[in-house]
């Protein structure tokens, strides 16, 4: 510490001594306009202007060189910036003569890419830590590359960040769907209850005029009395015909709203699927999609191989099943009857089919029961066409899942997958 305070207080008295012969000088540095370098090499020898000299000795001073030159020239600093001081310059161009650094001077580069490595796993082996060699660690970390990595890495994050932003618009048009579903049951029970009204007025209207008919065969004999109820029946009947033909009108009005919403809800359908479609899912999910109409070839298959007289099962499997999936396709063949037991909901029961009774005889009640069964999902989700449909289906009901079934799963499927992100 007392070294180094020694050498500082020798640098600064020599300073002192160099400044002094400046000032007085002894050393002199200015002819005329023109100043030199008093203190460099011969082959600096020559004349520059006040503010190229000042830049140089200010970079030597600050260069890390021997302490000789660096006191010269801290000294002649001192005397430059004293002189500038003194002289008739405009501040800004005094200011100009400072030379600038650059601003990144404290930075400092390594190229190639360098890295530390740490908390390398080591065990206990013969008294001592060891580790894996040097060698093994650089052939473990060949193919790693800083820059493909972090460009990699940016790459990902951008692809989460649109797939995140992609997932809450799917969230946002879903519940609208939801609640436009909410508008479209509640106009449904409004024009229900049109139509029930419309059924009043209806049967009011005829006994009107049923009284109306009778009033007119009556004889004349009643007189005025007569004449004044069936002039209050007349009145009552056309208030009730405006009436009717008003309730027509809202009717049409809510039928025609009934159609766009069902429209609008069936769209709702098709986007739920479309989003099903993309939506990664585990096999064992409950909500998940399902082409209703179409058969499984593995229960053909099963039933093939149990019956050795079929010769090649595989064969005889996949034939047996595209004839009964163009069966079920073709709309001209429909044994299904609807039928209403007790006053409840009408049901659709499979009718006493020949061709159904055969394949039962011939290859069992498990490819009966799934030919059926595949039957009535294409008739009630896909009747009017008569082709296998993709569907969003509750598996563990099964049956096909509502719309609000359909919103939550997803939900709860993206929730879980921004936890886990």
């Amino acid at each position: 510490m007392g070294h180094d305070l020694g050498e500082s207080s020798e640098f600064d008295d020599c300073e002192a001594k160099i400044y002094s012969g400046l000032i007085s000088g002894v050393l002199k540095v200015k002819n005329g306009e023109r100043y030199k370098y008093p203190f460099c090499r011969p082959e600096r020898k020559g004349y520059c202007k006040i503010g190229g000299l000042l830049r140089h000795a200010l970079i030597v001073a600050g260069a890390p060189i021997n302490s000789s030159e660096k006191t010269t020239h801290s000294a002649l600093v001192k005397h430059l910036k004293n002189s500038i001081g003194k002289s008739s310059e405009p501040q800004s161009q005094q200011a100009s003569m400072e030379p600038r650094l650059p601003d990144n001077r404290g930075k400092k580069y390594v190229w190639p890419w360098m890295g530390v490595l740490v908390n390398v796993p080591t065990k206990w082996e013969d008294g001592r830590r060891v580790g894996d060699s040097a060698s093994k660690l650089k052939e473990q970390l060949l193919h790693f590359y800083p820059l493909k990595n972090a460009m990699k890495s940016k790459h990902l994050k951008m692809a989460m960040l649109e797939q995140e932003r992609a997932e809450e618009n799917v969230l946002k048009r879903l519940e609208e769907q939801v609640r436009e579903k909410k508008d479209i049951l509640n106009k449904i029970e409004k024009l229900k209850g049109q139509l029930y009204k419309k059924k009043e007025l209806e049967f009011d209207i005829q006994q009107i005029k049923g009284a109306l008919d009778v009033r007119k065969h009556m004889p004349d004999g009643e007189g005025s009395k007569s004449k004044k109820e069936m002039d209050r029946l007349s009145k009552e009947l056309k208030e009730k015909e405006k009436e009717l033909d008003e309730m027509q009108s809202r009717t049409n009005h809510l039928i025609v709203k009934d159609k766009e919403s069902n429209d609008m809800l069936t769209k709702a359908r098709e986007e739920l699927e479309t989003g099903f479609h993309d939506l990664s899912t585990s096999g064992r999910a409950h909500i998940g999609i399902k082409v209703v109409g179409q058969l499984d070839p593995k229960l053909f298959l099963n039933a093939c191989r149990q019956r050795p007289s079929e010769g090649d099962g595989e064969v005889h499997a996949g034939k047996l099943c595209s004839k009964w999936q163009a069966q079920i396709n073709n709309s001209n063949w429909y044994p299904i009857k609807v039928v209403q037991v007790d006053g409840k909901e009408p049901e659709r029961i499979i009718e006493d089919d020949a061709e159904l009774r055969e394949l039962k005889e011939e290859y069992g009640q498990e490819v009966y029961a799934a030919v059926t069964k595949a039957l009535l999902e294409i008739d009630e989700y896909n009747g009017s066409a008569r082709y296998c449909k993709r569907v969003v289906w509750n598996f563990k009901a099964d049956r096909r899942a509502t719309l609000k079934e359909g919103v939550q799963f997803i939900v709860k499927q993206w929730q879980t997958h921004k936890r886990k992100r």
